[in-house]
C-alpha cells in the first residue's frame, strides 16, 4: 500500500471549500436568485480641436450643433477674476436644416464668443448677387434695430437675442440658393490690458429653398 505524500487531513478543508463553491454555483442558477452582470461603462466621447456643443432647437425638433473651435496657441491671454484664459473673439453658427421649402421655416442659431454686448446681423447673399445684405439687425438687449425684405430666397419671421447667442426663424420665400452668415460687433475685454471694439462674421452656410 502506497501512502499518500500529503496527509488526508490537510486536504479536507480544500475539499469542503470546493463543495461550497459548487453549491453556490448551483444556487445561482435557481429562479429568484440574484444575478449580477458586468456592465461595461460607457466611454465618454472625446474630441480634439474643435469641441462640439450640441443644442436641440425646439422650433424644428432637429439637432443643431454649434462647434466651438479651440483657441489657437497664438491667441492673446487675459487675466479675468484672477484666472488667465485665452481670448478668441469669433462667431459660430448652425441651422436646423440647410434645405427648406417655400413657406417652410428653418431656425438659425449663432453664438458670439468673447465679445461683450454684441449687436448681431443676419446676412444673406442670394445666388447671382455680388454682396451680402442685412436681413435683420438685433441688439444685445433683444431689440430689433432694423429688418428688410432683402432676400428673394428667405424672409425673417422672428428672432431672440443677441446677448452671446442669437436664435432666428426664417421662412422660404422663393426657390433658390443663398449664403447665410451672422455678423456681430461689440467689445472684447482683455482684462488689465483694457478692451477694444471688435467686429466680424461667421463662416457662411449654404441654404437651398425648393418648391
Amino acid at each position: 500500500m502506497i501512502k499518500p505524500s500529503v496527509p488526508l487531513i490537510s486536504v479536507l478543508p480544500f475539499l469542503a471549500l470546493a463543495a461550497v463553491c459548487v453549491a453556490c454555483a448551483q444556487l445561482a442558477g435557481q429562479p429568484g436568485s440574484p444575478a449580477t452582470a458586468s456592465v461595461p461603462r460607457p466611454v465618454p466621447a472625446t474630441s480634439s480641436s474643435p469641441t462640439a456643443t450640441p443644442t436641440v432647437l425646439s422650433q424644428s425638433g432637429e439637432p443643431c450643433v454649434i462647434v466651438v473651435r479651440t483657441p489657437p496657441p497664438s491667441a492673446p491671454t487675459a487675466v479675468v477674476g484672477g484666472l488667465v484664459r485665452q481670448v478668441d473673439p469669433h462667431i459660430e453658427v448652425c441651422a436646423s436644416a440647410t434645405m427648406a421649402t417655400v413657406g417652410g421655416t428653418l431656425t438659425v442659431r449663432a453664438r458670439v464668443l468673447d465679445v461683450g454686448l454684441p449687436d448681431c446681423q443676419v446676412l444673406l447673399q442670394d445666388e447671382g448677387t455680388s454682396n451680402a445684405v442685412v436681413l435683420v439687425d438685433i441688439r444685445y438687449d433683444n431689440k430689433v434695430k432694423s429688418q428688410a425684405d432683402a432676400s428673394q430666397v428667405l424672409s425673417f419671421v422672428s428672432g431672440d437675442g443677441c446677448g452671446d447667442e442669437l436664435v432666428a426663424t426664417l421662412r422660404g420665400r422663393r426657390a433658390g440658393r443663398t449664403q447665410l452668415s451672422v455678423a456681430a460687433n461689440g467689445e472684447v475685454d482683455y482684462g488689465a490690458s483694457g478692451s477694444i471694439l471688435w467686429s466680424g462674421k461667421s463662416e457662411p452656410l449654404a441654404i437651398t429653398v425648393t418648391e
